[in-house]
């Protein structure tokens, strides 16, 4: 079974400007960080999981969206 676990942005990126980074996480699989999508705290907490996984295409955009089409924010 694969163990599942998530890292704050601060602990994957080199550099971590934009005020979006504190709804997401990064997950970590059997010891492997995925870059390749983000995993919003906000939709975790209501319990919608597939919701909650966003791409990653090393900026914010896609983040900021979410959080302005889901959460209002």
């Amino acid at each position: 079974m694969t163990e599942e676990s998530f890292l704050e942005p601060k602990a994957v990126l080199d550099s971590v400007k934009s005020s979006s980074w504190k709804f997401f996480n990064f997950r970590v699989a059997d010891g492997d960080v995925d870059r390749s999508y983000v995993h919003c705290k906000l939709c975790f907490d209501t319990g919608n999981r597939k919701r909650a996984q966003v791409k990653y295409c090393e900026g914010t955009t896609n983040l900021t969206l979410h959080l302005k089409t889901w959460h209002k924010v």
